[in-house]
């Protein structure tokens, strides 16, 4: 996996410019994608501490199971391929989406007894070092065994509504574990662009399929056909 200069800069508390500067003089691999680098998980592990020791990286890297046992937090909280991701409390707009696409997959999934709709935070563990809070997540009727007291595999449809500070993550790395892990269908959906992007068909490590959709269209789910989005009704006002 990949993770962005702003990750790692988060994660390793160095400036992006010095990263960008390590990656120019051959210091930090990367590689280059469109306009942006993407430094691989290896190069991260050795700019960790403790790295040096057995080649173990750094405890800011842990299990699924050590994630999961630790003390709750008000703010989001995900593991992203062994890496502990906090992220600041979501902005007022973002809230306000969020609820309104809870409140129209829930008419179109939950009521008429498709499936189980449910907002963030929701732990989704779905692997030994991944666990993520996907914005909204359905899982249908005929899986919902796999919701006990978190989901304990990948839902049928994911939602993630855009944030500055995590856009860039969900529409690459978080795209591309929803993908590989086999949830069905990921809708990103950006109320500062009024659209709405639909990947579904997944297939190793991304989607085969992909349709972006702009106010006013209405977007009908592959996941669950009988749940139809007018973004008319989301992006209102």
């Amino acid at each position: 996996m990949y993770r962005t200069v702003q990750e790692v800069s988060g994660l390793l508390k160095v400036h992006p410019r010095t990263l960008r500067r390590m990656i120019r003089q051959g210091k930090l691999a990367a590689v280059k994608v469109g306009k942006e680098w993407r430094i691989p998980d290896g190069a991260v592990d050795r700019l960790l501490p403790g790295h040096g020791d057995a080649g173990r990286p750094g405890r800011l890297f842990m299990t699924a199971e050590e994630f999961l046992r630790l003390p709750v937090e008000n703010l989001p909280v995900q593991l992203i391929k062994g890496w502990v991701a906090r992220d600041p409390a979501p902005f007022v707009p973002h809230q306000i989406l969020v609820g309104r696409l809870h409140v129209l997959l829930y008419r179109g999934i939950a009521e008429p007894g498709h499936g189980v709709v449910l907002p963030s935070p929701t732990d989704v563990v779905l692997g030994d070092d991944t666990v993520l809070q996907p914005d909204l997540l359905a899982v249908s009727r005929d899986r919902s065994h796999i919701i006990g007291r978190r989901v304990e595999g990948p839902p049928d449809l994911v939602v993630e509504v855009e944030a500055d500070n995590t856009r860039e993550r969900d529409l690459t790395t978080k795209r591309m574990l929803y993908a590989k892990h086999g949830v069905r269908e990921f809708w990103f959906v950006s109320g500062g662009g009024s659209f709405l992007l639909q990947l579904s068909e997944p297939a190793d490590d991304d989607y085969r399929a992909r349709s972006v959709y702009e106010k006013p269209a209405a977007v009908t789910s592959r996941a669950f056909p009988g749940l139809t989005v007018s973004l008319a009704d989301l992006f209102e006002g």
